[in-house]
This record gives structure tokens, sequence and C-alpha cells, in this order.
């Protein structure tokens, strides 16, 4: 999605109503669109030119009340934990909307959450869904709370901290694991680069790194549109782009590759329902990338950078 075509759909995203009918993915999915939308502005100070940051802020929170009310009828480990990263990137992403109320009622669930997930864990019933969704809340739960220099850290860091270490163990010299699928392996990469970030951690950069030239450098973005991929591989390509865009490695080397990236799963949009999960999934994914290069550009012109 080029700038200019974000500016043309702009109209249609500001005028949307939140529908109380909507799925949870696509609530999840009308939050990061807005989320996105309110940051450029926020951050750039862009409101004459991409919207009123007070009109965004009013439609997330109405889109975190949605949640709150759909939050208690789950009953999924991945449910509630999607449900709540969502909650919190209201509250706590990089364009500044505090409130605390909304902080405090968030810490509340997800360390509840965190913590029945696992009083019962079990390796045994493994389930690579449930452990990604799960620990993606642990970690941005205990985000700012770990001290290095503490004799004993907090039992949830050493809990993943020590999957971390097998799945440093596990992984091939090539840069792959063996016996699981490239979606599992990025959400392991993911939760890796979480911990590597959030916490100034470089235990793990070498595999993240190595992770990262095969699942994701190494793997080829069709240029045909005409192609049509199976929804795994849509997925995986997905995973690829929130790893990239989300941690260490959002840097302006990588633009080219993010945008190859949506600009494929915007190619599938027009082979799916207009309204489906994955449509406005993969639209919002657009939305956030093209507010991304936005305020790339916007932030190279304030330093003088004209390349």
């Amino acid at each position: 999605m080029t700038t200019q075509e974000l500016r043309r759909q702009l109209p249609g995203l500001q005028n949307r109503q939140i529908d109380d009918a909507w799925s949870d993915a696509a609530v999840i999915a009308h939050v990061r669109i807005f989320t996105a939308l309110h940051n450029l502005v926020v951050l750039n100070a862009l409101d004459d030119e991409f919207g009123d940051r007070k009109m965004y802020s009013a439609k997330l929170d109405a889109l975190y009340d949605l949640l709150r009310q759909r939050y208690v009828c789950r009953t999924s480990f991945v449910g509630r934990a999607e449900i709540l990263e969502s909650m919190i990137s209201v509250v706590c992403d990089n364009g500044f909307i505090i409130d605390e109320e909304k902080r405090s009622v968030n810490e509340q669930l997800a360390g509840e959450l965190v913590s029945s997930y696992l009083d019962n864990y079990d390796e045994n019933k493994y389930d690579s869904e449930e452990f990604f969704a799960v620990m993606k809340l642990l970690l941005i739960c205990m985000y700012g709370m770990v001290d290095e220099e503490d004799e004993e850290l907090h039992p949830w860091i050493t809990f993943i901290r020590a999957k971390f270490a097998v799945w440093a163990e596990e992984l091939n010299k090539d840069g792959y694991w063996q016996g699981i699928s490239d979606i599992e392996a990025l959400q392991r990469l993911k939760l890796l680069d979480m911990n590597s970030y959030m916490f100034v951690d470089d235990s793990y950069d070498k595999e993240i790194q190595k992770g990262y030239v095969h699942y994701c450098a190494g793997r080829d973005i069709p240029n045909h549109v005409s192609e049509i991929l199976s929804p795994d591989w849509l997925r995986a390509y997905a995973l690829q782009y929130e790893f990239i865009h989300e941690g260490s490695f959002n840097l302006w080397e990588y633009a080219g590759r993010l945008d190859r990236i949506v600009g494929l799963l915007e190619t599938q949009i027009a082979r799916l329902p207009i309204d489906s999960d994955e449509a406005l999934y993969y639209c919002s994914l657009a939305v956030e990338n093209s507010c991304r290069n936005v305020s790339l550009e916007y932030q190279k012109q304030l330093c003088g950078i004209t390349a």
C-alpha cells in the first residue's frame, strides 16, 4: 500500500462504524489499523494530513471496551491471550495512549492468564499455538520488571528462558529446526527476539540472526500476482512480517522486504471475501506498514536525509 493508496482509504477507515457483530479477529485487526494511524499522527504531528488523534483514540477506546466484554466469554488460552495482547496495545503502544485504569485491568488479567497457563503446563501436551500466544503475554508483562542484576530472576522468566536454551541447543548449525513447520519456527524466533530487544539480552542473538537468514532471507517472495498461496504459506509470510516489523530487525535496511511481503499479502486480499477475517488481517498489516513508511520518510526529512 503506497502513501497515496493509504490516503484514498482514509475516509472509509475513519467513517467505519464499530460493529458488535464483528469477530474477535476483526476487532483485533481494527485495533492494529487505528493504533497505527493514531501513532502516525501523534509521533509525527501529522493530524492535518492523516486524521485527528482524538477521533482515533475514541475508536480505540470503543474497540477496547468491546474486547474487554469478549474476554470474559472466551475459554481458550489462545483466544484470551490474543484479545489481551490487543487490549494492551491500545494502552501501551508508541502513541502514548495513557489510561491507568485500563493498564491496571490489563495487568491483572494478563497475570491471571499467564499464571493459570503455567500452573497447568504439561510438556507432554505442548501446543505451539497456545505457548506462542501466552508467552508473548508473559514477556510483555515482565517488560520493565526484570533486573538482570538480581540474583534470582522471576520464575516466569526462568521458565521461558529455560525453553529458549533448549531451542538454541536444537537449532541446526545452518539455522533451522528439524521436525517443525516454518510457522512454529517463526513463532520461536519472534519470542527469542522479544526477549532480546525487550530485556537487552543478547544471549540468543546469534540464533536469531541464523534463523532470520534461513526462515526469512532464505525464503523467496513470489513476484507473480497470479500465484495462489495456501493459508499456511500466507500465515508464514505474515509471521515473517511481524517478526521483522516489531522486533530488533525493524531497521530501514529491511523496509524493502517488508514492502514485498505486504505486497504479496495484498494480492491475496482480492481472492478473499471482502470482510473475511483473513482479508482484514492482511489489510491491517498493509495499513500498519504504510504508516511505518510515512513515518520513516518524515523522520528522514527531519534529519536531512535525502537518499
